[in-house]
């Protein structure tokens, strides 16, 4: 909404006009329901990051490599607290079971 447009509406409350209310509410609407596209839209991305069953092998080797740089330069950076957020994004939920689950196959291959 433009600046004008903000202005004219507020003109339009302090005057007493009939229909300003109704602007402002319509306004509002199309506030949250911007508002509610944007979290359906990262809902979907976080449905999508989790799902690895249609996901070539490939793909899944690429996003771990990936990860575990982001990973790697935040430790070297020391920045903890985003750290921590990366390592709990859906994304980061499955690299670190995937790391988990390397460490484990090769404690299970010394071992024997």
């Amino acid at each position: 909404m433009e600046y004008s447009q903000l202005k004219q509406s507020v003109q339009d409350v302090t005057n007493g006009v009939d229909d300003a209310y109704q602007s402002l509410m319509k306004h509002e609407q199309d506030a949250l329901r911007v508002a509610e596209r944007i979290s359906e839209d990262d809902r979907r991305r976080a449905v999508h990051a989790s799902s690895l069953w249609n996901t070539p092998l490939s793909t899944v080797f690429q996003e771990y490599v990936k990860f575990l740089r982001q990973v790697y330069e935040l430790y070297v950076e020391g920045d903890q607290k985003a750290l921590v957020e990366r390592v709990a994004t859906p994304d980061g939920l499955i690299g670190g079971g995937i790391t988990v689950l390397i460490i484990l196959l090769l404690v299970a291959l010394l071992r024997t």
